[in-house]
Order: structure tokens, then C-alpha cells, then sequence
């Protein structure tokens, strides 16, 4: 299984609204897990366990 982690930052909501869209088109293809997070949020090993970085 590929890994996706999708990285955002967002003062009013609409960069995370972005973001969800996309993780919406990375889902849709056959073995991939998305994750996203929040920029602050993400940790070095969220990084190192993921096989791309959006």
C-alpha cells in the first residue's frame, strides 16, 4: 500500500478544504492510504513513514 501524507496550513478553512479535495483524488486510486494533517501537527515519523509528501 502506498502512504500519502498531505501537509497544510490554514488561517480560515480554505487551504484544508483544498487539501481534502485532493486527498478525495488520492483515494480514489487503488492502494493508496491518505493522511492529513495539519502543518504543526505533523511529526518526523509521519514524514519517514509516508512513501510521498504533498
Amino acid at each position: 500500500m502506498t502512504k500519502v501524507l498531505i501537509v497544510y496550513a490554514s488561517d480560515y478553512g480554505n487551504t484544508k478544504k483544498m487539501a481534502e479535495a485532493v486527498a478525495s483524488g488520492v483515494t480514489s486510486v487503488p492502494g493508496t492510504e491518505v493522511d492529513v494533517k495539519f502543518a504543526e501537527d505533523v511529526t518526523q515519523d509521519d514524514v519517514i513513514a509516508s512513501d510521498a509528501v504533498i
